[in-house]
């Protein structure tokens, strides 16, 4: 009866220690679109997911969240106005150059001078 005390005893002695002692100390990974913030350790979750914050288009990225990355939309691409053999087009988004050089624009040469071009004069 003694050993039989003495064993329960211990048992229930070692289960305390176990659940005192066996409490995690979270360290927690921010919260994203997908998950809230959880604990690295033990997987522990607090809160809620973020929402996704969708920003506008531009000529180079679609519209896309800014916490997660994720893309909603293909990214608009430039819309340059008309280029000349000496300026680049403007794109009428973002207003940077943009495009190509168009061709130069030749005149008919004469028996002195080499045919120039109309619009830079080269």
């Amino acid at each position: 009866m003694k050993k039989l005390f003495l064993l329960l005893f211990s048992s229930v002695a070692l289960l305390l220690i176990l659940t005192s002692c066996g409490e995690c100390k979270h360290t927690w990974a921010n919260a994203t679109c997908e998950k809230p913030q959880t604990c690295t350790i033990c997987n522990a979750q607090v809160g809620t997911a973020l929402e996704h914050q969708i920003v506008a288009a531009t000529c180079e990225k679609g519209q896309h969240c800014v916490n997660c990355g994720f893309e909603q939309s293909a990214p608009l691409g430039h819309k340059p106005t008309a280029a000349s053999c000496n300026k680049l087009g403007i794109c009428t988004v973002c207003n940077q150059p943009a495009g190509e050089y168009a061709p130069h624009q030749y005149g008919s040469p004469t028996c002195i001078e080499p045919a120039r071009c109309t619009v830079c004069d080269m």
